[in-house]
């Protein structure tokens, strides 16, 4: 199948471009679109569907018009007229949107049954600079965190079940072997002024006396090389005696003792830094990989700005400076390697886990060396899923999903009274997301949890369950399941146990959306799927605590469900409450309210920081 597109207003009006299918043969470079260009949408298919609707991120459109082409006997043609309107979701179906995106079409019966449903290959959107503006405002947010905190934020580890254990991130490979070659730098200096060595027999041809102790060997060698031999009349200088003669020998193969390095010691030693050399390389390349993938080679029209040139900044700002210093290293350590050749001679190297042998234990610099070996093998496989992950958002609403977290989880952080960068020498903003207040609630922020349908064998290990008994569409009402999709993952969960073992959240949802369509069809619909469509097994307090819908303003707009009294900042505020926020996304983003937003839904519920005041210091401790 291929869906058509052609575009009816702006200066490229009247061009038409295709999508296969995704079973089809993928597009050497996806076709764009602009973000302001209204768009009609064909598609032939057999007539034994009747009705369809175009899926594209959080919109779904239902087909206005039902053909049956002559030149098509036996199929029929959907079509997607885009409609004019101040409410309508389709007059410009990818307006504010940026990135990658993803059609499919929901094909079904004359009863609404769902019968199919297709997937077509990628198109980029192609947004107006003061749009990409905001992309690269919230991409530049993203790379002050810091790695490990966006790699406990996006690694598979987060939803995995039974996922190996011992796996560590990239940028803590990057940092252990910084670690390792300090150690060697100090450690080298003090192995190589007095290296272990061992004495082995060599032969050698030497001139000789006639004083010479003779081994077998030597004896051999002169009976296999009789033309060295010449008359004497010494016999003190003889070697052979004949027939009465006296014989030497000029020269002899002689045994003597020969110092070398070739030990089991030094053989760990060149293997070591062979393993660093080999581990550095592997991390830039894959690295170097991770900068170019995702990458466009599209044209897109003038004023317009493609969402991978911001990604690929990011990434730059991300990684690409840990790349540089990836190099660096290398360098030194080839240069190490170059100087164990020369000073530290071995036949092999050794890359398995040394053991400390009597020899190391007597030699401090070698022993301390081999204690940096052993806890070198101790370390486990690098995790490239928070990468593949973050460097998987491909799309503006995406990204905002992920600002909007980092952002929550940041003044979460500053109101439990915690300096989001712990080192002063780091401009990283380092986050917790788990806490314990003065009443010994435990409080946890989430993104993205799973709540699956009651039953669902990936129950939530707080089994708190989508409740939903149906799944409800345009066209259709079925009894909800327990498939791959059966479940509700709202963007930001602040989860608080208390005591008692009771559970409250505040459920936040993100959404790339004006702040009309946010407070007028997220915030009703997200009540349905949310505050009446998630439960927990056994517990009959009410679960949610607040339902808070964020999207982007300039404005930093706030809109309450309720009014006065019963608003969230009200003396008498409503249970739950619900409500929309805007948050600024640029430099003065802390003139929004979404600081004072999360400290009251937490106080609300009865969280309370622990003050600094009642944390014993070590001196009392």
């Amino acid at each position: 199948m291929k869906l058509q597109l052609e575009i009816l207003n702006g200066h490229r009006r009247g061009t038409v471009q295709f999508l296969p299918d995704t079973s089809e043969n993928l597009l050497h470079e996806l076709p764009v679109v602009l973000e302001n260009e209204m768009i009609q949408f064909e598609l032939i298919v057999p007539d034994m569907y009747q009705s369809a609707s175009l899926e594209l991120y959080q919109h779904s459109i239902s087909v206005s018009e039902v053909t049956y082409p002559s030149e098509h006997p036996g199929m029929i043609k959907l079509t997607w007229i885009p409609t004019t309107g101040s409410y309508s979701t389709n007059s410009k179906l990818f307006w504010n949107y940026f990135g990658v995106a993803e059609l499919s079409v929901i094909l079904m019966n004359d009863a609404g049954e769902i019968i199919e449903l297709v997937s077509f290959q990628p198109l980029q959107v192609a947004a107006s600079k003061s749009q990409a503006e905001k992309v690269e405002q919230m991409f530049e947010y993203l790379a002050k965190v810091s790695p490990e905190t966006l790699h406990s934020t996006f690694s598979a580890t987060r939803h995995s079940v039974g996922f190996e254990e011992g796996l560590i991130s990239p940028n803590h490979t990057f940092e252990r072997i910084e670690h390792a070659l300090a150690a060697f730098k100090e450690l080298i200096q003090g192995i190589l002024q007095k290296p272990l060595t061992r004495l082995v027999p060599k032969h050698r041809l030497k001139p000789v006396n006639g004083q010479e102790d003779l081994d077998d060997s030597s004896v051999g060698w002169l009976l296999e090389n009789l033309s060295v031999l010449e008359p004497t009349d010494c016999p003190d200088e003889a070697h052979i005696t004949f027939d009465g003669d006296y014989y030497k020998a000029n020269v002899l193969m002689l045994p003597e003792l020969d110092e070398t390095s070739d030990i089991y010691e030094n053989w760990v030693i060149h293997g070591f830094v062979e393993q660093l050399i080999h581990t550095a390389k592997n991390l830039g390349s894959r690295m170097e990989s991770e900068m170019g993938r995702y990458t466009s080679a599209a044209s897109i029209p003038s004023g317009y700005v493609s969402f991978f040139e911001k990604l690929t900044r990011f990434k730059s700002l991300l990684i690409g400076t840990q790349i540089s210093k990836i190099e660096e290293a290398i360098k030194v350590l080839k240069q190490f390697k170059l100087l164990l050749e020369q000073q530290l001679p071995v036949n092999r190297s050794i890359h398995s886990r040394p053991i400390i042998t009597p020899k190391t234990i007597n030699r401090p610099a070698y022993q301390n060396l081999f204690l940096e070996i052993i806890k070198w093998h101790e370390k486990g496989k690098v995790d490239w899923t928070a990468f593949q992950n973050l460097f998987a958002i491909e799309s503006i609403p995406m990204l905002f999903e992920a600002y909007t977290y980092f952002r929550v989880l940041d003044h979460v952080n500053r109101f439990f009274a915690r300096q989001t960068i712990e080192h002063p020498s780091s401009e990283h903003l380092i986050f917790k997301n788990t806490f314990i207040d003065q009443f010994n609630n435990e409080i946890k922020i989430e993104r993205e949890p799973n709540y699956w349908t009651i039953g669902h064998t990936r129950q939530h290990p707080e089994a708190i369950v989508n409740s939903e008994a149906y799944t409800v569409r345009d066209s259709s009402i079925r009894r909800r399941g327990q498939g791959v999709n059966s479940r509700r993952a709202p963007d930001v969960v602040i989860q608080i146990k208390r005591p008692n073992g009771n559970i409250k959240l505040i459920v936040m949802d993100a959404k790339y959306s004006s702040p009309d369509r946010s407070f007028r069809d997220y915030l009703p619909a997200l009540t349905m799927k949310y505050l009446h469509g998630i439960h927990r097994l056994g517990q009959r307090e009410p679960l949610i605590d607040s339902l808070i819908i964020l999207h982007p303003d300039d404005s930093g707009k706030y809109r309450s469900f309720h009014q006065g009294d019963f608003e969230i900042f009200g003396s008498t505020p409503a249970t739950p409450s619900l409500l929309c926020c805007g948050i600024i996304l640029g430099e003065n983003r802390q003139s929004d309210i979404l600081k004072e937003l999360v400290e009251k839904t937490l106080e609300l519920v009865g969280v309370k920081p622990i003050k600094l005041s009642n944390i014993p210091s070590k001196e009392s401790a």
